[in-house]
């Protein structure tokens, strides 16, 4: 499964940042799915974290796709936020380490209109009530699975037999589930650098040998990328810094709480 071509959140197209592979025709984006086997393959997916947060991406793909189907993963937006801020800081894109820092920059100087500042709205990348609204007005709640992470902390069996129905796909018998993309940090900083903000002269071999390297997984690549990677556990925020978000996400988490049926009451408590 392709993970995070982005191809479809348009409205974001023009700041993807430098190191991510870029799928700007439909032919090349499709490539990513050549060795499916119509035989063997049921579904073919694919997994973005942005089409969530995108005003666009799922009207492109069920223009695209008509009879398309969404899984949507969401979890508490206090700690959703935090997450964020610590993968770009892993991704170079966010310069400020402390989250309570970055945190108090966009609620004093954000400017919505400046593309720099885009993958750091910390705000807005965690309205989720918002977002899934505007997927269920494109889809339809018949075509949308939405996933609470809660969820899969009390019975992660359950869901994942829970997106196969959704899927109409036949258990695989799978009951192990490791823990994948846990917390992490660089384990050398110059070298990711390197990898994640090439210099201009290297930057286009970078980004088709990421292209090429997502869409054939080598597993003596993975491991090597495991081991340049370190675990880093995320920072606690202050008790006032926790309130403040809670209130702030607070008409949030009612939404989504309405519109999918669920009390989230204990995020805000």
């Amino acid at each position: 499964t392709p993970k995070d071509p982005f191809y479809w959140c348009f409205d974001f197209k023009a700041h993807q940042l430098s190191h991510e592979p870029k799928y700007d025709r439909i032919k090349d984006y499709l490539a990513l799915f050549s060795d499916a086997n119509p035989e063997s393959h049921q579904i073919v997916a694919e997994g973005s974290t942005r089409y969530l947060c995108s005003r666009v991406a799922a009207r492109e793909i069920i223009a695209h796709q008509p009879d398309a189907r969404f899984v949507a993963f969401v979890r508490n937006p206090v700690d959703l936020v935090q997450s964020y801020h610590m993968e770009q800081v892993y991704s170079l894109y966010e310069s400020e380490t402390d989250f309570e820092t970055a945190w108090r920059r966009e609620m004093k100087s954000a400017d919505p209109t400046d593309p720099k500042t885009i993958f750091k709205r910390y705000g807005r990348i965690a309205n989720l009530g918002s977002q899934i609204e505007i997927v269920q007005s494109v889809v339809g709640k018949d075509s949308l699975h939405v996933v609470i992470y809660d969820d899969l902390r009390e019975s992660i069996l359950d869901v994942y037999t829970g997106i196969l129905e959704f899927l109409d796909l036949p258990s695989d018998g799978r009951t192990e589930f490791p823990v994948l993309n846990a917390s992490h940090g660089h384990r050398f900083k110059w070298l990711a650098k390197m990898v994640l903000d090439p210099p201009d002269l290297l930057a286009p071999a970078v980004r088709r040998l990421r292209i090429f390297l997502s869409s054939n997984r080598f597993s003596a690549i993975e491991t090597i990328k495991k081991k340049l990677n370190r675990p880093k556990e995320r920072s606690e925020i202050s008790e006032s810094l926790r309130r403040e978000l809670r209130d702030y996400f607070r008409p949030e988490v009612q939404k989504l709480g309405q519109l999918i049926g669920r009390d989230f009451s204990h995020w805000l408590s």
